[in-house]
């Protein structure tokens, strides 16, 4: 958040009447405020001040364990062998329109499409 944006956004947490506020803090019935988590204030280059929601990527990184399936991923496979393997366990099978037989094709042969 850039200097201008925090005192935008203190300026909006310290006035409850502010058309932002009810995007940015809930306040509850003793008065205090509280922010909207997800929610961020962002001000566009032309001075327009817009709240944007917010996505906890590093959060998400530190959540990742070594026993998730995605990081010790390997592009061992080609998208065509993927996507027939994806095809053969539905339903269509081989008549499937992802499933494409593969051919070897030897050197100096010139391949069928």
């Amino acid at each position: 958040m850039t200097e201008e944006e925090r005192t935008l956004y203190d300026t909006i947490k310290q006035d409850p009447n502010h058309s932002l506020f009810p995007f940015l803090f809930n306040k509850n019935i003793s008065g205090e405020v509280t922010p909207i988590q997800g929610k961020i204030l962002k001000i566009m280059p032309n001075g327009v001040p817009i709240i944007v929601d917010s996505f906890p990527f590093n959060s998400l990184n530190n959540q990742f364990s070594e026993t998730d399936s995605f990081i010790p991923m390997q592009a061992n496979k080609s998208f065509q062998e993927i996507s027939n393997e994806v095809a053969l366990e539905s339903p269509f099978g081989r008549d499937s329109i992802f499933h494409r037989e593969e051919r070897e094709i030897l050197k100096g042969q010139i391949p069928k499409l």
